[in-house]
C-alpha cells in the first residue's frame, strides 16, 4: 500500500508542477492565467480526494473492509473521462 501511495504521490506532484508549463505552451495562456488554471485545477483534485475518501469511509461501514469499495470506482470514473 505504502509503494502504491508514493507513486500515486510522486505522478500527481510532478503533474501538478507540469501543469503550468502545459497551460502556456499548449492553450497560449499567459503565466497568471496558466498559474490560476493549475491553483484550480488543484482545488479540484482534492474535491475530488475528498469525495473518493469519504466514499471509502462509507463503503468500509457498509460492507466491510475486505469488499470492492466505492472509492475505487469513483476514481476510475473520474479518471476515465
Amino acid at each position: 500500500m505504502w509503494t502504491l501511495w508514493a507513486s500515486a504521490f510522486f505522478i500527481a506532484n510532478g503533474l501538478n508542477n507540469w501543469m503550468p508549463t502545459l497551460y502556456t505552451t499548449v492553450y497560449h495562456l499567459g503565466l497568471k492565467e496558466s498559474l490560476r488554471a493549475a491553483a484550480m485545477t488543484n482545488v479540484a483534485q482534492v474535491a475530488v480526494l475528498l469525495i473518493c475518501a469519504f466514499a471509502s469511509i462509507a463503503s468500509a461501514a457498509e460492507f466491510g473492509p475486505w469488499r470492492p469499495s466505492l472509492s475505487v470506482v469513483c476514481c476510475w470514473r473520474f479518471w476515465d473521462s
